[in-house]
């Protein structure tokens, strides 16, 4: 699975917006639109991840696929 499809079901399963999430994290949507379209730092990735973490849902890499999950 590519990290913009990581980033897109991340999103949609905690019901925000792409403006809801880019001023969450200190982006803009245009950032966010492009982070879903594959083209992304590093920076914008940690700091999506870490915000989406935070509302309880993490992603990791296993052998099999990379899963979302609820966090406790």
């Amino acid at each position: 699975m590519h990290q913009a499809s990581i980033l897109r079901a991340m999103r949609a399963y905690l019901g925000l917006s792409q403006t809801d999430a880019a001023e969450a994290v200190g982006l803009t949507r245009r950032t966010i639109v492009s982070a879903e379209a594959g083209e992304m730092t590093d920076k914008t990735w940690g700091k999506l991840t870490a915000y989406y973490a935070d509302l309880g849902l993490e992603w990791w890499d296993d052998p099999a696929s990379i899963r979302i999950m609820l966090g406790s």
